[in-house]
C-alpha cells in the first residue's frame, strides 16, 4: 500500500526511526461485517462472537481506525470520499486514510520504543498504563501534521492555527480526556516542537524504557512517564502544564473565563531578587490553585508585568496556592468565600528560590547515577530536580533555611548524610544561608534497592485491606507501596539493615509490633534484611484503627 510506504518513509526521513512492521496486517474494511468475516478467517481462536465482535461493532461506529495485536484497521471509505482528499504540491491526491495509517503507525512506534508494561495492550478505554491519553493520542495526531508539512500540503503555521482553533473552549490539558485530548495533546506536541524540537515528542516514549542498573545490572530502573517526559522536554510535567496554558493564551486558545474570579497580586517587588542579584520579572512567576474542599487544580495562571493574576471559576472553599519559580515553589493555604473575600496578596522575598544545593551522586561499580529525582522541602516550600548523566545535580531551595535532601530510586527513598545515603533517623541537614551550597557528595549504598519486603495487610478478622500505603523505615532509607485488592504489598528497600513496618490508616501510622499493632515507634518489631528478600510478612491491623489513632 503506497500510503503505508509513505508513512514509513516519512518516519525514516524526519525521525530517523522505522518500526518493526513485518508482522502487521492492514485491513481496509468496507463495513464492519466484512471486517468480522476477516477476523473469523485469520484469527478464529482470538475472538468470541458474542463479546469481542460486539466490541468491534461498537468501535466501528466511533473510530476512524485502530490498532490491536498485529492488525491496523482503517475504514475503506477514507480512500473513497472525495471530500476527504487534498492535493500535494506535486498535485498528488492525499486521502484521509493515509493520516489514519500514520496515526496508528505512531502507536506502533510508541509501543516499540517503550516496551515496558505491554504499552499497546494496556489500552482500556481512556486509561493508559504508561502515559496519559493526551500524550499517547495527541502525539499520534500531531504526527499527522508532521507528515503534511513534510509533503508540502501544510506549513507549521497552518497546522498550529488549525489545531488551536479546535481547543478554544477546551479545559486544561491536565484534565483532558476523550476526544478533546487528541486535539489538546496535538497542540501540546506543537508546543514541544517549538520549545525543544520535534524529536523530543518521540523521545519521551523512548525514555520510558526500563534501564539495567546496580552492581552487575541486578535491578531495573523504570522511569515514570513524568520523569521520561521531563528528560525529553527539559521541564517538569507541572511546569509544562503551566507553560502550555500560557502558550495557549498567547495563540488565542485559552479556556473561557468564568464568573467566580479570585484576583491576586504579587507584592514587594523591590526586594525580589534572583541569582547574582538580578531582579526577577513578575512574568517569570506562575501560580496554581489546588482545591482541598473542592479537589483538583484550576488552570495555571501567569502573573503579568505588574504582578497581577486572576483565577477563574473558583467556587467557595479551601485551597492551596502554589507560587512557582521554575522547579521551585512556595505554597500556602487560603480560604475563598463570599464576594468580599476574593482577593489575595503573595509576598515574594529577596531569597525566594534564589539559591541552590549543588553536588553529585556517587555510586558503586555499575550503579547508574543519571535520571534520578532529588528533592528538598521546608514548611511552605518544595523543590525537585533530576540528576544529569554524570550524577551531578543542582536543586533550587525555596528560601534560606535548613534542608533534608532526599533521593528517590523507584520505591526506595534515601536521605543524605555525609557518611553516605541513610534513613530518616540518621539523615543530616544542609544549611542554606544567603549563598549556594556546593560540593555535596551523595554516596549510595553498594547493594542499592535489590532486596524486597513482601507480605499482606489484613484487618483484625483476617480479611484483606486494600489501597493502604505500607511503609518500611530503616537506618539506610525507606520504601513503600500501596496494597492490592488482596492486601498484598511488595517493594524494594535501599539496602541490608533493619526496618520497621507501618501502615497509614485513619489518619495515623500504625506499626507492626511483636505483640500486635501499635502506635509507638519504639514498640514496633524490626524486620532484618541481609542477603535475601523477606517474604510472607503478615501485618494485621487492630479491630478499630481509629480508636488506636485517637489514644
Amino acid at each position: 500500500m503506497a500510503d503505508m510506504s509513505d508513512t514509513i518513509e516519512m518516519y525514516r526521513d524526519v525521525f530517523g526511526i522505522e518500526a518493526d512492521f513485518a508482522t502487521y496486517i492492514v485491513y481496509a474494511a468496507a463495513d464492519v461485517e466484512a471486517l468480522i468475516d476477516v477476523y473469523r478467517r485469520d484469527v478464529p481462536d482470538h475472538y468470541d462472537v458474542s463479546s469481542d465482535f460486539g466490541r468491534l461493532r461498537s468501535r466501528w461506529d466511533t473510530a476512524a481506525g485502530w490498532i490491536n495485536d498485529d492488525r491496523i484497521v482503517v475504514k475503506q471509505r477514507h480512500w473513497r470520499d472525495s471530500n476527504q482528499a487534498t492535493a500535494s504540491a506535486s498535485g498528488e491526491v492525499i486521502w484521509a486514510g493515509r493520516a489514519i495509517l500514520t496515526h496508528e503507525y505512531t502507536h506502533i512506534v510508541q509501543a516499540q520504543l517503550s516496551t515496558a508494561n505491554g504499552f499497546l495492550k494496556a489500552f482500556d478505554g481512556y486509561k493508559y498504563a504508561r502515559a496519559p491519553q493526551w500524550l499517547v493520542e495527541g502525539s499520534a495526531t500531531w504526527v499527522e501534521d508532521v507528515q503534511k508539512v513534510n509533503d508540502g500540503t501544510a506549513t507549521w503555521s497552518d497546522a498550529v492555527a488549525s489545531v488551536v482553533a479546535t481547543i478554544a473552549d477546551a479545559p486544561s490539558l491536565r484534565f483532558a480526556i476523550g476526544n478533546i485530548a487528541y486535539n489538546l495533546g496535538s497542540a501540546a506536541s506543537h508546543f514541544v516542537r517549538q520549545r525543544v524540537g520535534l524529536l523530543a515528542v518521540i523521545d519521551s516514549f523512548r525514555l520510558m524504557n526500563a534501564n539495567e542498573a546496580g552492581p552487575d545490572s541486578r535491578w531495573l530502573l523504570t522511569p515514570s512517564w513524568e520523569d521520561a517526559f521531563e528528560m525529553a522536554v527539559g521541564m517538569s510535567i507541572d511546569q509544562f502544564h503551566t507553560d502550555f496554558e500560557y502558550w495557549r493564551g498567547s495563540v488565542g486558545a485559552h479556556g473561557p473565563a468564568g464568573n467566580a474570579e479570585l484576583v491576586g497580586q504579587l507584592v514587594n517587588k523591590e526586594t525580589m531578587g534572583g541569582k547574582d542579584g538580578q531582579v526577577l520579572d513578575f512574568r517569570d512567576v506562575r501560580l496554581e490553585l489546588y482545591g482541598t474542599s473542592n479537589p483538583g487544580a484550576t488552570a495555571p495562571e501567569w502573573a503579568d508585568s505588574e504582578g497581577r493574576f486572576v483565577f477563574r471559576d473558583v467556587p467557595d472553599g479551601s485551597y492551596t496556592l502554589r507560587t512557582y519559580f521554575g522547579e521551585c515553589f512556595l505554597y500556602s493555604d487560603i480560604e475563598v468565600g463570599g464576594d468580599d473575600d476574593r482577593s489575595i496578596q503573595v509576598a515574594i522575598g529577596r531569597d525566594t528560590c534564589a539559591h541552590q544545593i549543588q553536588g553529585q551522586i556517587v555510586g558503586g561499580q555499575g550503579v547508574t547515577v543519571a535520571g534520578w529525582r532529588l528533592s528538598v522541602a521546608i514548611a511552605g516550600g518544595y523543590s525537585t530536580t533530576i540528576s544529569r548523566e554524570d550524577g551531578r545535580f543542582a536543586v533550587t531551595v525555596p528560601q534560606q533555611g535548613s534542608y533534608f535532601l532526599r533521593l528517590d530510586v523507584g520505591p526506595c527513598q534515601i536521605e543524605y548524610a555525609r557518611a553516605g545515603g541513610s534513613g530518616l533517623w540518621d539523615r543530616e541537614m544542609i544549611d542554606v544561608e544567603g549563598f549556594d551550597v556546593t560540593g555535596i557528595r551523595f554516596a549510595l549504598p553498594q547493594d542499592l534497592c535489590i532486596h524486597r519486603l513482601a507480605g499482606r495487610l489484613l484487618n483484625a478478622d483476617g480479611t484483606p485491606r486494600a489501597n493502604v500505603l505500607v511503609n518500611a523505615n530503616g537506618s539506610v532509607g525507606s520504601g513503600s507501596a500501596w496494597t492490592s485488592p488482596d492486601g498484598a504489598f511488595s517493594f524494594a528497600v535501599p539496602s541490608s539493615g533493619s526496618y520497621r513496618l507501618s501502615a497509614w490508616v485513619d489518619g495515623c501510622s500504625i506499626y507492626r509490633g511483636s505483640r500486635g499493632p501499635t502506635k509507638s515507634w519504639n514498640s514496633a518489631s524490626q524486620i532484618q534484611v541481609s542477603n535475601a528478600d523477606v517474604a510472607g510478612i503478615e501485618f494485621r491491623l487492630p479491630e478499630d484503627p481509629s480508636s488506636l489513632c485517637s489514644r
